[in-house]
Formats: C-alpha cells, sequence, structure tokens
C-alpha cells in the first residue's frame, strides 16, 4: 500500500506520491555509483521528483551486496559525495533518529556520529 501526501494547491486538494514509493525505472533523473566497504560492493542511486512547480528533490537509496535497499535520509536537495555514503555504509547505515536529528543527514552529521561512535575517519 502506498502512502498518498496531500498538497493544498490553487484551492484543489491534489493526492502526490513521492517517488521514493516509486520504482527506480520509473524515468526520474538521478546518479548512481558503487563504494567497496570491507570488500564487498555497495551500489548508491539518487532518484529526482519534480516536488510541485517550483521544487525538485532528491531521494537517496544505497543497496547492500546482497541487493538490500535502504533509503539514505540525506538532504532533498543535493547528493552526498561518495566518501559521504562510504562512510554512511561504515557507520551501520543509520537512521536520522539515530544520528539525534530532527530533519535530514548532512556530512556534518555523519563525521559528528563517527566520532561519537570512535570510528577512524579518513583524512
Amino acid at each position: 500500500m502506498k502512502i498518498s501526501e496531500i498538497f493544498w494547491k490553487k484551492d484543489e486538494y491534489k493526492a502526490h506520491t513521492p517517488s521514493y514509493e516509486k520504482p527506480v525505472d520509473e524515468g526520474f533523473g538521478g546518479s548512481s555509483f558503487s563504494v567497496v566497504v570491507n570488500g564487498q560492493e555497495w551500489k548508491f542511486e539518487s532518484n529526482e521528483e519534480d516536488y510541485d512547480e517550483d521544487t525538485t528533490k532528491i531521494w537517496h537509496y544505497v543497496y547492500s551486496p546482497q541487493g538490500e535497499k535502504h533509503f539514505m535520509d540525506w538532504s532533498p536537495y543535493d547528493d552526498p559525495s561518495k566518501e559521504d555514503v562510504e562512510l554512511f555504509i561504515r557507520l551501520g547505515v543509520p537512521t536520522r533518529e539515530q544520528l539525534g536529528l530532527r530533519g535530514p543527514m548532512r556530512h556534518e552529521d555523519l563525521v559528528k556520529y563517527a566520532r561519537q561512535k570512535g570510528a577512524q575517519l579518513k583524512r
């Protein structure tokens, strides 16, 4: 079952299904690349969605070597770097709640969480 969000637009309601609920192959723009973590290849993918007439949002995912899809709760306005994706995976694919965030994560949030966990950061 898909979650619908209702948006107010020009005196009428508009039902909207966010792209994170749609299959990746529905023609959204975005980027993809692979990173190797602990000798295993993970895939990163982002999908752009025209959210409304003024806004485009980006949804981010990582896929484990076993093909499991994980939502990367990153800022919907830009893509993380390869280093950010690698750190995200090394930290155990954390949620925003695990990072103690009220909004989407950013680079500095991953670094702070890594330091809290005592993780070694690349220099």
